[in-house]
């Protein structure tokens, strides 16, 4: 049991993996064994993430002043829109679009700063323009998301200083503004999109290459994608299934994962 617990997360390469085991008198069979347990504990690249989900409709738009929380809908959005921070493990907010921010000694005024190289899936360099946009539309007549509503709604202004600063000044003081800007709604996309749904506007890990609206999305890993601790999968499959016993089925039968 010692000596198992040795090799597994060793990091040996296979060969010195074995030749280990054999030393340590175990037999040829349980070393295979053993390193085929190792083998398949460490995480690897590719493949494809096949999900169903339900809480989908054939009005679903992935924008993110619409958004209703439900799974389907935000599953998608999330693969392919990114939020300006990011929620951490621990609760607290890591530098997601946003590389870095700071704040006035009041709390009224922050400003982010954007990380660098970030691409559109059209190819498009993100700006702060493009942040100031799309947090704006939280604040338009019709804007349905609640919490959007909540957090644009105590912004006194938000502004583009260069291409990559954006400075948000809040009516009220709020030091919990960074963490409340990863809420799943605040997604960002390039200044002016009319049309959430169609190829070309996200950030996130997979680009569209097929959506319907309550059925399934089909999104493939984008190659400019800004974080390398992310999106893992080659492609990712997302299935919009209403009935709990089906969805249940297609896990039991190996449909889907």
């Amino acid at each position: 049991r010692g000596i198992r617990g040795q090799l597994l997360g060793s990091g040996l390469s296979r060969r010195a993996f074995m030749q280990s085991a054999l030393a340590a008198g175990m037999s040829a069979y349980a070393s295979e064994q053993l390193w085929a347990q190792e083998a398949a504990s460490k995480p690897r690249k590719g493949g494809t993430l096949r999900l169903v989900c339900d809480g989908g409709g054939a009005t679903d738009s992935l924008e993110g002043k619409s958004s209703s929380g439900a799974d389907h809908i935000t599953c998608v959005q999330s693969a392919v829109y990114d939020t300006l921070v990011f929620p951490a493990a621990d609760g607290t907010a890591a530098s997601n679009l946003a590389e870095s921010w700071s704040s006035s000694s009041d709390g009224r005024t922050w400003e982010f700063k954007l990380r660098k190289g970030v691409e559109f899936h059209n190819g498009k360099s993100l700006t702060a323009e493009d942040v100031a946009w799309s947090l704006r539309q939280h604040a338009v007549p019709g804007a349905k998301n609640g919490d959007g509503r909540n957090i644009v709604g105590n912004f006194e202004s938000i502004r583009a200083d260069g291409k990559d600063t954006v400075v948000i000044v809040q009516k009220e003081a709020n030091r919990d503004l960074p963490i409340q800007l990863s809420a799943y709604a605040l997604l960002i996309a390039p200044e002016g999109t009319t049309n959430w749904n169609a190829p070309g506007s996200g950030t996130g890990p997979y680009e569209i290459e097929s959506f319907e609206p309550g059925v399934r999305y089909i999104g493939k890993k984008f190659k400019n994608f800004h974080r390398d601790d992310q999106g893992w999968f080659d492609s990712i499959d997302i299935g919009c299934v209403l009935d709990p016993a089906t969805r249940t089925n297609a896990l039991m039968t190996g449909a889907a994962d």
